[in-house]
């Protein structure tokens, strides 16, 4: 459980943006003033309870809760490793042969590639 009220209108890593940001600025700081004047009351669960309970997880595994693994070199999500999604590109019957970091480059642009070869990969 995190400290955000699922009522609150704005999250972590919202972006404010779009030809009004001023605007949007100021919407959203109404909404947010709004929001605390409706829970002035509500405590805040410190950031420390979250990362204690995520430890607390970690070390003590249950059955019915799947924890999100990561390779090492992703260290614990800091990092995404797209070496296995490379390989299975490059092992694709169509496929031309790249390096890895041609790859990252281009990993995305799922658009460029005709649609005859992606229904025939």
């Amino acid at each position: 459980s995190s400290g955000i009220n699922a009522e609150c209108p704005l999250r972590p890593g919202d972006q404010i943006g779009g030809p009004n940001e001023f605007q949007e600025f100021y919407n959203r700081l109404r909404k947010l003033k709004d929001y605390h004047k409706k829970h002035s009351n509500e405590i805040a669960a410190p950031m420390v309870m979250e990362f204690l309970e995520l430890k607390n997880i970690r070390e003590n595994p249950d059955e019915n809760e799947e924890m999100v693994e990561f390779s090492d070199e992703e260290g614990y999500g800091k990092y995404l490793d797209l070496h296995e999604c490379y390989e299975q590109f490059v092992n694709l019957k169509h496929a031309t042969k790249i390096e890895y970091l041609t790859y990252l480059t281009s990993f995305d642009r799922l658009f460029e590639f005709p649609k005859e070869k992606k229904l025939n990969a």
